[in-house]
């Protein structure tokens, strides 16, 4: 036999469950009406899309004192991240007489930092 409090928590997870679907339904339906309503307005469909998702919109910047101190961070980091990549790329651009099928083929972006 079951006591009162089993079988309130089962009338509890029920309810629960069955609010729960009720939710997402709702949710579902809303979001998929408001992709719907955005009638090819690329900017109200990623707004929408940020909403679904949660997205926050506020970029990440970089503390600075100054424009200029953070520009020349910027410079500072570029100048010494291409090296780095060359270094890590190994780098070849493939041409008709260093190609081989072995060889794996640089994207053209990449082939920059060569």
């Amino acid at each position: 036999m079951c006591s009162s409090l089993t079988v309130d928590s089962e009338i509890k997870e029920a309810t629960t469950t069955s609010y729960r679907k009720a939710c997402n339904k709702a949710m579902q339906q809303h979001y998929t009406s408001a992709i719907i309503d955005t009638s090819g307005n690329q900017g109200r469909l990623f707004y929408v899309a940020d909403k679904l998702f949660h997205s926050n919109s506020d970029p990440i910047l970089p503390t600075h004192d100054s424009p200029r101190d953070l520009a020349n961070d910027f410079i500072t980091f570029l100048m010494t991240k291409s090296p780095r990549f060359r270094r890590l790329l190994n780098c070849q651009v493939p041409t008709k007489k260093n190609h081989s099928l072995n060889q794996q083929l640089i994207p053209p972006y990449l082939s920059l930092l060569c």
